[in-house]
């Protein structure tokens, strides 16, 4: 076997692909690049806007904490297809949003006056979560309410609903629990701490930004370092498969660390600061120098078939990762026949074989491209 063949083999081992796959992505404009203020029903493109901080939300839905550009200032919603669906006003100033599980908002406000984390329900009520408006750093172990917090530029949710920010000026994660209302410290000795995002085994991920580094928090406090050699690290998030993407702001890079611990530069933008990555692994950058907010989205790739042969009729299940979770959101061909999905998922695909089919590749397009062939050999009834 050549060299290069075994080289291949070895970059891939960690990897259960088919061959021919492809990892390539799309770097578009979702949002921003306009001169009108946000209207709904508005082209996302066509506003002009200024941002920190992006997060993807449900049904496909981004938000943008937009400030400085536009009237009003506040929190803009983005539907599937890149319209203006809803805008919150509010927040003159949104350091970082976050949004639950069941579509509730929340995000910090930091005016120079008034230090609080907030939250707006499915009614657009809007009520405190923390702070008492004072900026300062004081009232662990009591109510959230009651406490003073300071300029968070970092907000996350943990699987069981607690929450957890950032306060730069302190060098501190703090924690307000979920059934309580108790706020308490969880990590100190951090300097200018910024995003932060709680992974699936109930860490932190804390972007260290002046100490150029990437930490993480164990459920016990302990506090490691885990991405080093960083200028002025931001955005962070942590996608299904436990690949970890960050904002390397002073390099004009976002970054991708896989589970094995391999870093790649996966796009080039300007001041990227907001990172979020949706369910189907689309990446939303805020990049907020060129006033805008970027899209990445990765090919899709096909990792398996099953059965990879069969008759017509026969029902196959494609699996693989950056499929799109919505109906129409991918599509599947056959040579060049197009097989409708019947079921889908970001992960997998249902299609049936159709009358007349032949033996040939099998494909998934979504929005960042197309997948590798997958093989299927079509058998006689």
């Amino acid at each position: 076997m050549k060299k290069q063949a075994i080289l291949f083999i070895a970059l891939l081992s960690s990897f259960v692909l088919l061959p021919g796959v492809s990892l390539a992505s799309v770097l578009t404009t979702f949002a921003g690049g306009g001169t009108n203020s946000p209207q709904v029903g508005m082209a996302a493109t066509d506003i002009a806007l200024a941002t920190y901080s992006v997060r993807h939300g449900l049904s496909r839905s981004v938000y943008i904490a937009a400030w400085g550009i536009g009237n009003p200032d506040g929190i803009i919603r983005i539907d599937p297809y890149g319209k203006v669906d809803a805008i919150v006003s509010g927040p003159e100033t949104a350091d970082d949003i976050w949004v639950d599980y069941d579509g509730t908002i929340i995000y910090s406000e930091s005016t120079g006056f008034s230090c609080r984390i907030i939250r707006i329900g499915l009614d657009n009520a809007i009520a405190p979560l923390a702070g008492n408006g004072a900026c300062g750093y004081s009232g662990d172990n009591g109510p959230a309410l009651d406490a003073q917090v300071w300029g968070s530029e970092g907000l996350t949710i943990d699987a069981d609903g607690n929450l957890y920010f950032s306060q730069p000026q302190t060098g501190v994660i703090r924690r307000v629990d979920r059934a309580s209302g108790i706020i308490t410290t969880v990590a100190g000795g951090f300097n200018n701490p910024r995003k932060i995002v709680a992974d699936s085994v109930g860490n932190l991920l804390v972007s260290d930004r002046n100490n150029g580094c990437i930490k993480m928090v164990d459920k016990n406090g302990v506090v490691t370092t885990i991405i080093e050699a960083l200028n002025r690290p931001n955005g962070i998030d942590v996608d299904q498969w436990g690949n970890i993407y960050f904002a390397d702001s002073g390099n004009n890079q976002v970054m991708k660390r896989d589970p094995s611990g391999v870093i790649t530069a996966v796009a080039t933008v300007l001041d990227p600061n907001g990172v979020s990555v949706d369910p189907d692994g689309n990446i939303y950058i805020a990049e907020t120098d060129a006033y805008l907010v970027k899209k990445l989205a990765f090919d899709p790739v096909v990792d398996s078939l099953s059965p990879t042969s069969g008759a017509p009729g026969t029902k196959v299940v494609i699996r693989g990762k950056y499929f799109v979770s919505v109906m129409g959101g991918s599509t599947v061909t056959l040579n060049a026949t197009v097989l409708e999905p019947t079921n889908w998922s970001n992960t997998e695909l249902h299609v049936i074989i159709p009358s007349g089919a032949k033996s040939g590749n099998i494909v998934v397009h979504a929005e960042g491209g197309s997948s590798n062939a997958a093989y299927f050999r079509v058998t006689k009834q």
